[in-house]
């Protein structure tokens, strides 16, 4: 495995929080991610200069880095306390937490999306589910095949009218990323999603497009749900009439057989034809039902 690069780079205001919460700025500062597609270590860095380090944290799979309004971000240093960052723009906010996101990705094993939540302002309550469709802006973008880094964009929806509309749990219709990364979210929901090559345009890429085991970054935003139509209810069954403990399983039981099978078909005649007189109805099978009661 190779040491890990310096990955991405730029410059923010740094505040360092002390044990009461009260922040402390540290000015205009220097913030980095150092990783790699084939480094197994990661590390966000706020730094003066080469060798004036603020704060130097290792970037894991559980490494919590929050996205938050007004282009600002917090994580926590080697020491457990907390650091807040202020980027100049939207697009350093933004670029920053690819690069975090893309870390998190390298170091947890590259076979499963990597998500990392935007702040965004939840206006529904359903959770999307298997047979929700939604409606989705995105923007798509390549990562470097050397550095992993973040490359060209290829395309987006983001700043056009209407959106691209997925059935969750129907893949034929979107990337299985997309589908993973949406799955128990709300309307409302905004992120970046790193994706593994399997999940998005697989091994062989498009061809003049797309390179071969392309490692994908999207960020998706819910603008739409629809929530699935309910299941159709089953067919109500009746429950079988269940017989008392003497009575014959079918109306004709213990009638005689043999030699005076003739004398019992010529009562079962008779017996037929009360109940037809009568206006019984009763299924061969089953005991007959008991008639209504008589009023005195």
């Amino acid at each position: 495995m190779s040491r890990p690069s310096l990955l991405f780079f730029t410059s923010a205001n740094a505040f360092r929080y002390d044990d009461k919460q009260q922040a402390h700025e540290e000015g205009r500062v220097g913030a980095a991610v150092t990783a790699g597609r084939n480094c197994t270590t990661a590390q966000l860095m706020v730094y003066r200069g080469q060798q004036d380090y603020l704060c130097l944290v290792d970037i894991t799979p559980s490494f919590a880095y929050t996205v938050q309004e007004n282009n600002y971000a917090t994580f926590y240093g080697k020491d457990g306390k907390a650091w807040s960052l202020q980027f100049s723009n939207a697009g350093d906010a933004r670029n920053f937490a690819i690069h975090v996101a893309l870390a998190k990705f390298f170091v947890s094993g590259q076979k499963n999306i990597v998500v990392l939540e935007e702040p965004m302002q939840m206006s529904g309550t359903h959770v999307l589910g298997t047979g929700d469709s939604a409606g989705i802006k995105y923007t798509t973008w390549l990562t470097k095949p050397d550095t992993g880094a973040l490359s060209t964009q290829i395309d987006s929806n983001a700043t056009k009218d209407g959106v691209s509309r997925i059935t969750l749990g129907d893949h034929s219709t979107s990337f299985p990323a997309w589908h993973a990364a949406l799955n128990g979210r709300k309307k409302g929901f905004k992120g970046i999603v790193v994706s593994p090559p399997a999940m998005a345009f697989g091994e062989a890429g498009v061809a003049g497009t797309i390179p071969p085991n392309s490692i994908i970054v999207f960020e998706l935003e819910v603008a739409r749900v629809k929530r699935a139509a309910p299941a159709a209810a089953p067919a109500h069954a009746e429950a079988p009439v269940s017989a008392s403990l003497n009575a014959p399983s079918t109306l004709f039981d213990g009638y005689p057989a043999g030699d005076a099978v003739s004398s019992a078909e010529a009562q079962k005649t008779e017996l037929m034809q009360r109940l037809a007189r009568a206006g019984a109805k009763p299924m061969i099978g089953s005991p007959a039902a008991p008639g209504p009661a008589t009023a005195a």
